[in-house]
């Protein structure tokens, strides 16, 4: 029975309507749906035993893998914060009190000792309170808002491990006509989802092993809590491990310069380097071969989905882009084959 002209334009009209309303939460949402995609496997071995709360301990597990993380970033980002200021307000009263014993100290104080250089440190350290409050009103003032997005996140997470089988069989039942076509795309999207989930903690892993060996070799303090906290942080889209290396190796040559420690300077400019060419490197050249490879989708294409999707979508991008991004590829080439 065809449905009246009226009746199929009103409910356009209450689709974009209520695409409108959910359009800011949209990102969340999309997260949400993938965090619990991921988490399904385990959902359905606690479903196994536990089926009434099933759904509950999978988003106790997920806030636990939040938090943590979390915590143990702002306790280092504070601990890192007042090294460098510290190490900082040594060198403007020293002063190039230091009597180095080595050329490249000497070359080193001479670029740190500038006086423009020390000039804007000293700026620098003069509004950093001022730029501490500004950001501590405004988390403060943005509190309400992560709040709410966080129980959205949370709530949807909820909700997509209890009822996304029906959805999905929703879904189906919706594209009966085409029901062959969507099956076959749909079991490919599942294939890339899987292997991106598997390349990114393997190469998270592997980025964490290289700095822990890094930082071993090199000399930084508590290398094994630093290389896990670089393996963290090797999951986190648009943040990645270069927020753990990177102030470390500025410590460490702030640490070299005002204690004349030829070997602490070099260790730090090789940490940056390490840093930059090797850890950080895997992360962009390793890791969408290895995604490719289990799907077989040009690495090009998952590249370009991870880097496209984060900019547009933000962190759900890091799944949602190459999936998008492969499916469209693969549904071009069955046309053209067809």
């Amino acid at each position: 029975m065809k449905r009246p002209y009226p009746i199929l334009v009103a409910l356009v009209c209450l689709i974009l309507f209520s695409l409108i309303l959910i359009f800011k939460f949209i990102p969340t949402l999309l997260l949400s749906a993938i965090i619990a995609y991921i988490f399904y496997p385990l959902y359905k071995r606690f479903h196994k035993y536990v089926p009434s709360y099933a759904a509950i301990i999978s988003c106790t597990i997920l806030i636990l893998i939040i938090s943590v993380p979390a915590l143990l970033l702002i306790n280092s980002l504070i601990q890192e914060s007042f090294t460098i200021i510290n190490l900082l307000r040594e060198l403007l009263v020293q002063n190039q009190s230091t009597d180095c014993t080595n050329a490249l100290c000497e070359t080193m104080q001479g670029i740190v000792y500038n006086s423009n250089l020390m000039a804007y440190l000293q700026n620098m350290l003069d509004t950093f309170a001022s730029n501490i409050l500004q950001a501590t009103s405004k988390i403060i003032t943005n509190i309400p808002k992560m709040a709410l997005e966080l129980f959205i996140f949370l709530f949807t997470f909820y909700y997509c491990l209890k009822d996304g089988k029906s959805l999905v069989t929703f879904v189906e039942k919706a594209s009966k006509q085409i029901k062959g076509i969507f099956t076959l795309h749909l079991k490919h999207m599942d294939n890339v989802m899987k292997a991106i989930v598997h390349g990114y903690f393997f190469v998270a892993m592997l980025q964490g092993i290289l700095a822990l060996l890094g930082y071993i070799v090199l000399g930084v303090p508590n290398p094994f809590f630093w290389g896990f906290l670089t393996a963290i942080f090797a999951l986190v889209p648009l943040i990645g491990t270069a927020l753990i290396w990177a102030p470390l190796s500025i410590i460490l040559f702030i640490k070299g310069i005002s204690s004349d420690n030829l070997y602490t300077i070099i260790s730090s400019i090789i940490l940056f380097a390490y840093g930059a060419f090797i850890i950080s490197t895997i992360d962009n050249v390793v890791r969408p071969n290895i995604i490719a490879a289990r799907v077989n989708v040009h690495p090009l294409t998952i590249l370009l989905g991870i880097i496209g999707g984060l900019q547009i979508v933000g962190p759900a991008g890091f799944i949602i882009g190459p999936v998008l991004l492969s499916t469209t590829i693969r549904m071009v080439q069955d046309s053209v084959n067809q």
